[in-house]
């Protein structure tokens, strides 16, 4: 997989006593067009690819770039982040963190 555009800033370092201190020395960064979800009793499973197509006619097809899996708490907590993010994006106002 390669990484594409400029790499953002490296925000490792949580602020004092709060959240995981993240290690991004394998970071790679996508910016993906299309996700999936799956799910069995134990794991959510997240798809995330680019899509592109030969012509208008032909059957879309999706170069996979990450598959995640996760336990449910987690996809929990990605959901909650979600719920908190994506509404100011669509209203176009200020920009929220998604570290909480």
């Amino acid at each position: 997989m390669s990484a594409t555009g400029p790499q953002p800033e490296k925000q490792s370092a949580a602020p004092a006593g709060r959240g995981p201190r993240w290690d991004d020395s394998a970071l790679q960064t996508h910016h993906g067009r299309l996700a999936t979800a799956t799910s069995t009793s134990t794991e959510i499973v997240v798809n995330v690819g680019t899509t592109h197509s030969d012509s208008p006619a032909s059957a879309i097809s999706v170069r996979l770039l990450a598959r995640i899996a996760m336990t449910p708490l987690t996809a929990k907590r990605l959901h909650d982040m979600l719920g908190r993010l994506i509404p100011p994006q669509e209203a176009g106002g200020p920009r929220a963190t998604g570290n909480g």
